[in-house]
């Protein structure tokens, strides 16, 4: 089992840490990420969590992906935010997660989430959808 810890920090982001990373911060989600979390997982109780990827899409070749999970099929790394809300990692993904910021952003009519992470990504696309590795 991995050892899971929740912290709140001055700057209103969430860390979530794994001990076996040596405490290192591999996710951090902002206040309005985190609020609308508790909204989908408030909005669906049969959820067990949100699927957090990196799949070949976009003109630059990759994207990050989130889906609910309703059945846990695959063997995944799982990070618990709070107590009925996780977040479910394939371990062959995490070097590429490590780092990432989720975001929910108000772009003119549009709301979204927004993932960025400065320790993997080289370029990013003018739409923001899609980035290559350094």
């Amino acid at each position: 089992m991995f050892c899971r810890k929740f912290s709140k920090k001055n700057d209103w982001c969430l860390l979530i840490q794994m001990k076996y990373q040596g405490n290192k911060q591999i996710i951090k989600i902002t206040q309005n990420a985190f609020i609308k979390l508790s909204q989908i997982f408030k909005g669906d109780p049969k959820i067990k969590g949100l699927s957090l990827d990196v799949v070949k899409s976009g003109c630059l070749g990759f994207s990050y992906r989130m889906k609910a999970i309703y059945e846990v099929k695959e063997f995944y790394i799982i990070f618990n935010i709070k107590s009925n809300m996780n977040f479910f990692i394939l371990p062959k993904s995490i070097h590429l997660i490590n780092g990432v910021t989720i975001d929910y952003v108000n772009e003119g009519l549009n709301k979204k989430f927004s993932f960025k992470n400065q320790k993997i990504i080289h370029t990013s696309c003018k739409c923001g959808k899609s980035f290559n590795f350094k």
